[in-house]
């Protein structure tokens, strides 16, 4: 046969894609994934931009000078334990346990949340970092293999997409930041 290699020939017949309306009533009925969203999405405002929160909390607690050495030693301690321990934990995590490693991950945002909170000298704010990042490399990698376990396979792009709406809430973390530190409005003295 002339024109024809035997590669093509034995590719498998791509059928026709979902028209987007249709994707888009798959998704919405998918109530597994809006809730896994909806979750990740509130996951996404603790975690999602947390030195977008860190550093007005410091500049509110702490002299400036002190702020800046503060944010500095997390944002390295966030750095180097992401380089030395992500690879490592991305290959333990396994689909038979997502529900206890998404749990553990949340527990460590709490406990390293809980840290911040509590800490008061360098060493202290750096060991809630690392326990705070620890909740991080597990999280972010569960929340990907979770979808990919629950997307069908020619819809696997759009469960995707789908669930990356949650990084709106690394949007509405510093506007909830903002809100909170915001000193009260001055009360109006009325004159007698």
């Amino acid at each position: 046969m002339i024109g024809i290699s035997k590669d093509s020939a034995q590719a498998p017949a791509i059928g026709q894609p979902q028209s987007f309306l249709k994707t888009l009533v798959t998704l919405k009925n998918d109530r597994t994934l809006i809730m896994f969203t909806c979750d990740c999405l509130l996951s996404t405002v603790v975690h999602g931009r947390f030195t977008l929160y860190l550093s007005p909390y410091l500049l509110v607690t702490h002299d400036s000078k002190r702020a800046l050495k503060t944010m500095a030693a997390l944002l390295a301690c966030n750095a180097i334990s992401v380089i030395l321990l992500q690879y490592q934990i991305g290959r333990i995590l396994k689909r038979e346990q997502l529900r206890y490693w998404i749990a553990s991950g949340t527990s460590l945002f709490i406990v390293g949340l809980i840290g911040f909170s509590l800490a008061d000298s360098l060493v202290s704010w750096c060991v809630a970092m690392f326990i705070f990042t620890l909740g991080e490399m597990i999280i972010y990698p569960a929340e990907f293999l979770f979808v990919d376990t629950l997307a069908p396979e020619e819809l696997r792009g759009s469960y995707y997409g789908a669930q990356n709406l949650a990084a709106l809430g690394g949007a509405l973390s510093p506007v909830i930041c903002g809100f909170l530190l915001m000193p009260p409005p001055r009360q109006r003295c009325s004159m007698p």
